[in-house]
């Protein structure tokens, strides 16, 4: 098993989860899960000089394929194709959005040993990318950005203990997309609006001083045959683009900060490898079955008797998903 931040997370919500993953990887994807994994992709070939066009339609393909095998989680009462097409909208916009940004070059960053008196040296894995002068870059994807919002990704272990461990600061860049309802994503990068009586007026994003559009009828990427140039263009126009596209840099804490969160990570990372006792003998962690998202082991927990996982159908044992890691 890798020594990441993911994992660190994992445990701390649920030691069962983390040691069910170790055996077993759910086969369907949560939805965000997806998109952003593919839209990492789609990061790191476009900053390595691929062409922003070719690279969202790729993406796309990606996604839809993904999404029908082995496929997303959503509600009973949503059609996952309607679902997949407002992602690939938003893939379709913010990827060739980054070919209007001034990327550096990434590259995977070297794992780094982990070490102590005492203790039996690990490899840390990154979870994110360092740019030639050394810096780290991490994208991230979220639905909204507020002061609570930039808090929990800076207490984070995937922000700050690559940040410690590397001892460089990092670029955290921030995508926003908007909430869901139903199968719909209300973000500019998938939703505009025309003028319920003047249809030759243009779509529009947001009023000049930044104000909603009241009254304007709600229109889709995903419904129409609308230029995503074109559309970019006009959100581009609007600042939709840069409002929605937040790029914050992480500071290196100092010397002594560094080596206590250091020490912290080696010490969880020491109790979770040495864990004794299987899955099924780690009580359950019920405060993260739902939050931040339903744990999609529950057809495992939730029963009266041990299961046999395989017979289940929901996940494939000792594989590893072919898409970016988070």
């Amino acid at each position: 098993m890798n020594n990441n931040a993911t994992r660190l997370d994992t445990w701390q919500q649920c030691p069962r989860r983390e040691l069910l993953l170790r055996e077993w990887t759910p086969l369907k994807w949560r939805q965000k899960a997806l998109f952003t994994a593919v839209f990492r992709r789609a990061v790191f070939a476009v900053s390595n000089g691929a062409d922003p066009r070719q690279t969202a339609d790729d993406a796309k393909a990606m996604f839809m394929t993904v999404a029908a095998n082995p496929g997303i989680e959503h509600a009973p009462t949503q059609k996952p194709y309607l679902i997949s097409k407002e992602w690939c909208a938003i893939l379709d916009t913010s990827v060739r959005n980054l070919g209007r940004l001034t990327l550096l070059k990434l590259h995977d960053a070297p794992h780094m040993e982990l070490a102590r008196n005492g203790l039996k040296p690990m490899e840390w894995e990154p979870s994110s990318w360092m740019d030639d002068s050394g810096q780290l870059h991490r994208w991230i994807v979220t639905d909204d950005w507020n002061y609570d919002d930039l808090c929990r990704e800076l207490h984070s272990w995937h922000t700050i203990a690559d940040v410690v461990i590397y001892q460089v600061p990092m670029m955290l860049h921030v995508l926003l997309i908007g909430q869901q309802r139903n199968e719909r994503r209300h973000s500019s990068w998938a939703r505009g609006f025309r003028h319920p009586s003047i249809p030759t007026l243009r779509m529009r994003f947001r009023k000049q001083d930044g104000t909603a559009l009241d009254g304007w009828k709600p229109v889709f990427l995903s419904d129409n045959k609308a230029d995503p140039d074109d559309w970019l263009n006009q959100m581009a126009q609007e600042g939709e683009c840069e409002r929605l596209l937040k790029h914050v840099t992480v500071e290196v804490p100092s010397p002594d900060a560094c080596e206590y969160t250091r020490r912290q990570i080696l010490d969880e990372l020491t109790t979770i490898n040495g864990h004794p006792r299987p899955w099924y003998q780690t009580p359950m962690s019920r405060g993260a079955c739902d939050f931040p998202f339903a744990c999609p082991f529950q057809p495992v927990c939730y029963t009266e008797k041990l299961v046999d996982i395989e017979r289940l159908g929901f996940y494939k044992q000792n594989h590893a998903r072919e898409v970016v890691p988070a």
